[in-house]
């Protein structure tokens, strides 16, 4: 079974609490994380989710407690270069990143 991030095309409402939105995809509503939508209430946007090949077709699964999936025929489906964080390089924000000093030494002679 392989998987691969995608974004979905859903409508973006206001989720109960702060940190969540409700996505309105195929006719159904699900609670997502906030972090995992682009777009604003009110408006079309995307979610993130992963896209299951399996040998009976193409499904999404949908960021939800429950990881509710649904079948990606007539979605309007992107790929994204989202990587997990445990892969993703981190850089702390006050580092410094090193240069080559020029040289300062002279020849003798």
């Amino acid at each position: 079974m392989a998987a691969k991030e995608v974004l979905v095309e859903c409508d973006v409402f206001e989720g109960m609490f702060s940190d969540e939105a409700v996505v309105e995809v195929a006719d159904f509503s699900y609670v997502v994380p906030k972090s995992n939508v682009q777009g604003n209430p009110g408006q079309r946007g995307r979610v993130k989710a992963r896209l299951v090949t399996r040998s009976d077709g193409e499904w999404v699964v949908l960021p939800t407690n429950y990881a509710d999936t649904i079948s990606a025929k007539g979605l309007s489906i992107q790929p994204t270069s989202f990587r997990p964080f445990s892969t993703a390089i981190m850089k702390p924000a006050n580092a410094v990143t090193p240069t080559r000093a020029a040289s300062t030494r002279t020849r003798a002679g």
